[in-house]
């Protein structure tokens, strides 16, 4: 099932609505802050293959990214960007 982004056109709020694709033209969920009936899909934003809820406990999240960045690499530092990878710099 597509996931799309719809705007309430009553308080402004968008949110995401799983929709069937025999629904495809008609389908404008209602707003879940206000209940308004006034919705309008913006855009696809993904496709749903699963039956899941999306965000439970074993739902995909992407990977947790550090503040630091990314770090020394093997065998060098990886600081410099060289393109023959990390420690073959002449800073070493």
């Amino acid at each position: 099932m597509p996931l799309f982004d719809y705007s309430c056109a009553g308080c402004g709020r968008v949110f995401e609505s799983l929709v069937r694709s025999s629904e495809l033209d008609t389908a404008r969920p209602p707003c879940p802050d206000c209940s308004g009936e006034d919705t309008h899909r913006n855009t696809m934003a993904a496709f749903s293959v699963g039956s899941g809820g999306g965000s439970g406990p074993g739902a995909w999240r992407p990977p947790a990214m550090s503040q630091a960045g990314p770090g020394p690499g093997p065998g060098g530092c990886g600081g410099c960007g060289d393109p023959r990878g990390p420690g073959a710099c002449s800073t070493n």
